[in-house]
């Protein structure tokens, strides 16, 4: 356990709860806290960050004439992979584990200093 008032379990999965907005919170109160706390906060930043370029991308796809409506779907589906990855880190954080997504959690523990 940190020397803060909350958790470590606890502050790391509020990290996920307001998206990237309650990662910076964390990462930002985190202080000396355990570098667990740290790639949680920065694992919810960096997946937030994917998922918004990516819808954006998809956004931007659905526009075209013809497969622009492939694409739309695809969104959608992003979206959806989005609450469901964020569920599963919230769980995960709650167990005290890390969940290990491919290219996301290794920039999170980059980050974290780990």
């Amino acid at each position: 356990m940190s020397n803060s008032a909350i958790p470590d379990k606890t502050a790391s999965w509020l990290a996920y709860v307001g998206s990237f907005v309650t990662g910076i919170i964390v990462l930002a109160l985190s202080g000396t806290q355990s570098k667990l706390v740290k790639t949680h906060a920065w694992l919810s930043i960096w997946l937030a960050l994917v998922s918004v370029g990516l819808f954006l991308v998809f956004t931007w796809l659905s526009w075209l004439p013809v497969v622009g409506i492939m694409f739309g779907m695809v969104r959608w589906f992003m979206i959806t992979l989005w609450f469901v990855l964020t569920l599963a880190c919230i769980i995960s954080a709650t167990e005290g584990k890390v969940l290990k997504l491919p290219g996301i959690t290794p920039l999170a523990e980059k980050s974290a200093g780990k």
